[in-house]
């Protein structure tokens, strides 16, 4: 996750945070060290960028040059893995921000925004060739 603050004066400079999506313990940390560097140096929350993401298979193409599916991901506990980063860790890290760029938008008069990274791989329309 990658959080971009305003300054009073208009400015923006990002705020990174690395954390594992999957951990339950670990976002509500993050937001709270988020929420403190925000009061301390007053700074509103303007963005938030989700760039999580694993592929199993790395960036494996064949020789045709498409992406085959091969049988690792046919392992519900690989497949469990992959969604629960790709997808619920999202949700997770959003959910938990929102109350941060809610309070933010009232107390500026711009908006706030939301961007999430995917990749091929996160799409599982491209990996079939759908």
């Amino acid at each position: 996750m990658k959080a971009a603050a305003e300054k009073s004066n208009g400015t923006t400079e990002p705020y990174p945070s690395l954390l594992d999506v999957t951990n339950d313990e670990q976002i509500p940390t993050a937001m709270k060290q988020l929420q403190n560097y925000l009061d301390e140096h007053n700074k509103n929350l303007i963005a938030v960028v989700n760039n999580a993401g694993i592929n199993p298979e790395g960036d494996k193409m064949n020789e045709g040059g498409t992406f085959e599916i091969r049988n690792e991901l046919a392992d519900p506990a690989i497949g469990r893995r992959v969604f629960e980063t790709n997808v619920i860790g999202v949700g997770r890290v959003t959910k938990a921000c929102l109350p941060i760029l809610t309070k933010s938008k009232s107390k500026s008069s711009g908006t706030t925004t939301i961007v999430n990274i995917g990749s091929y791989f996160g799409s599982i329309a491209g990996v079939l060739g759908i």
